[in-house]
């Protein structure tokens, strides 16, 4: 299930080939639970050495892509704009600590797993 603002422009055809494979049988996974609600204020990891990290708000889970090639975690609208004034939406690989933390001390929904704790090097 699709949260938050709109519905992707593929979302009919996605929504076909799923009712197609529940026909043929096949398992439909639900995704896994996310520790941000919609609406949240969070901070984003925008560098390799996680040493810079911008503020925004979570406006949609499970995004997406345009070409339905790939689906991320969070949508995030940062609060910083572009040089002509315009909002930066940027999206998370993942749900971990290293990617995606609560700003000013808020509290997500669930602690991280194990494994988003993993640093890898």
């Amino acid at each position: 299930m699709t949260v938050g603002f709109g519905r992707s422009p593929n979302a009919e055809r996605r929504e076909a080939n799923e009712a197609e494979a529940k026909k043929m049988g096949w398992i439909i996974h639900e995704p896994p639970e996310l520790r941000f609600e919609v609406g949240a204020t969070v901070e984003c990891c925008m560098s390799p050495s996680g040493d810079v990290w911008k503020r925004g708000v979570v406006t949609q889970h499970w995004h997406h892509m345009l070409d339905d090639t790939a689906i991320t975690p969070y949508q995030v609208r940062l609060d910083e704009r572009n040089s002509d004034g315009d909002e930066w939406l940027i999206v998370t690989p993942e749900d971990g600590d290293h990617i995606i933390r609560a700003a000013n001390g808020a509290i997500p929904l669930r602690k991280p797993r194990i494994r988003d704790q993993i640093s890898i090097q």
